[in-house]
């Protein structure tokens, strides 16, 4: 497994983590693990079953705009 440590520019970090790693598989791009520590505590989260690409049905995701906005398709 390959690790690839990242720390915020500044002392502005988002919800205070210091520093975030993120965990490859050796030879691939695949994510096993992200690991996120804000100096007290370590949190953890192995990633099991990670689908890249995967097909969505189209109806999985719908927006509705409040009346009176203006949508701009910029595709």
């Amino acid at each position: 497994m390959l690790a690839l440590e990242l720390h915020p520019k500044g002392q502005n970090a988002a919800m205070g983590i210091k520093k975030l790693t993120v965990f490859l598989k050796k030879g691939s791009t695949n994510i096993e693990r992200i690991s996120a520590d804000d100096g007290n505590q370590d949190m953890v989260w192995d990633i099991k079953n990670l689908n890249i690409n995967s097909k969505l049905q189209s109806d999985l995701f719908t927006y509705s705009p409040p009346v009176g906005i203006e949508v701009i398709d910029m595709r």
